[in-house]
């Protein structure tokens, strides 16, 4: 158990059934679902959200993430509806950027997740989504030389293993 609870956030979950429209409330409780890799139950929650507010960026952007990962073609009219709404957010620039790349429009995603990257420069994670952009797209060169800063940086980020086999290939094919 965590937190001595069974269930840490059953609290927040009766909450909502007493206060189904409360939106901190539910983006918490989504939020925290998607922190927890319980993908399923995150998306109910970013969908209950988005139908009391449907310009909430942060919802339509998470959602779009769990989208991408499940292989949900909705996910690229989710997140351009969040980059619609913040395009100068880094995370959500970068969640667009990620699924443009996804859906095979690389020069858009390029042009992205640089903008992504430029608004939050200490997060590798963006780096690395535009460095796989940039050998898309033909400049390895760039992407190298990004890929070789964040992975010698001490920053721990999710794609760190993904970003030095990256550098090694792209590394052997310049």
């Amino acid at each position: 158990t965590r937190g001595n609870l069974p269930d840490p956030l059953a609290p927040v979950s009766r909450f909502l059934d007493a206060n189904p429209d409360d939106q901190i409330a539910r983006l918490f409780l989504a939020q925290s679902y998607q922190l927890q890799e319980r993908p399923a139950e995150a998306a109910v929650h970013y969908e209950r959200l988005l139908q009391i507010n449907p310009d909430n960026a942060i919802a339509l952007n998470n959602l779009a993430w769990l989208l991408v990962e499940q292989g949900d073609p909705r996910a690229l009219e989710v997140a351009t509806s969040a980059y619609t709404l913040l395009p100068d957010n880094g995370s959500i620039g970068d969640t667009y950027g990620w699924i443009l790349l996804k859906s095979g429009r690389v020069d858009e995603a390029t042009k992205v997740l640089h903008k992504a990257a430029d608004t939050m420069p200490d997060n590798p994670e963006i780096h690395y989504h535009l460095a796989v952009a940039l050998d898309s797209s033909g400049k390895g060169e760039d992407a190298l030389d990004i890929l070789q800063r964040i992975v010698a940086s001490d920053k721990d980020f999710a794609s760190r293993q993904a970003a030095v086999e990256l550098m090694d290939k792209v590394r052997s094919n310049l």
